[in-house]
């Protein structure tokens, strides 16, 4: 048996949609199922799916641990690598927003560690005077 108590991050969901997140190799029919079984009881009583949850519920799960651990499936976040656009797209940008908006643009350039090659990287400042 595993419990579960709810906390505020989870809260306002539906049982059904938390319990696919929590095991989320698990198929619906499955968590319908144990529902059904009364397998999964959400304080202490029988639940449907469809209710739900408040900080502080309690679920409770009488499945064996084996069976928890094959429905859970460790997700990794990969870390997003910055890089800057290059080149000819930033100028004419750059560009369109001299025309569009006004504002006066100003380019540095450095070596771009993505393509190695020479970039303008663009930093936008609006312009001091007062719009009409």
């Amino acid at each position: 048996m595993k419990e579960i108590r709810i906390t505020k991050n989870e809260e306002n969901q539906r049982l059904d949609k938390f319990l696919l997140k929590y095991m989320n190799k698990a198929t619906k029919g499955f968590l319908y199922k144990m529902l059904r079984k009364k397998r999964i009881k959400l304080n202490g009583g029988r639940a449907e799916g469809n209710e739900l949850l408040h900080a502080g519920d309690t679920l409770q799960l009488y499945l064996a641990e084996e069976t928890i651990q094959s429905f859970m499936e460790e997700k990794t976040v990969a870390q997003a690598k910055r890089h800057f656009a290059c080149g000819n797209l930033i100028r004419h940008n750059a560009q369109k927003l001299r025309r569009n908006r006004g504002a006066k643009v100003s380019a540095r350039r450095h070596q771009c560690k993505r393509c190695n090659a020479r970039a303008a990287h663009v930093f936008f400042h609006q312009n001091q005077r007062a719009r009409p």
